[in-house]
């Protein structure tokens, strides 16, 4: 547990204000703050995971993600669970933090 809270202690607005490119249409930056930081890992690898859709037009990770259905919440994942047990999120969220890591050499 102690290691858990040293890795989510600084995932907070007040300590990023990067974090503010998450905000969705209607929201301010109350709503950020109050998030917990696993609700802004998720929030953050859904904003990388619609940026895949929207801009991978050419990959079939990306086909295959814009295949798939958004929950209720317009969002791929809503949990850390079931929802991330198809590596076709992990494949679209890599490509999109980092990627040169995506090519074969």
């Amino acid at each position: 547990a102690d290691h858990r809270h040293a890795l989510l202690k600084n995932i907070s607005l007040s300590k990023n204000i990067n974090i503010a490119a998450l905000l969705r249409p209607g929201e301010d930056l109350s709503v950020l703050d109050s998030l917990s930081p696993e609700q802004i890992i998720m929030r953050w690898a859904n904003h990388h995971l619609q940026n895949a859709a929207d801009n991978d037009q050419d990959s079939p990770a990306s086909d295959k993600l814009r295949q798939l259905c958004l929950n209720s919440n317009g969002d791929y994942i809503s949990n850390f669970g079931k929802d991330l047990s198809d590596s076709t999120l992990y494949i679209n969220l890599i490509s999109q933090i980092s990627p040169d890591g995506m090519k074969v050499t």
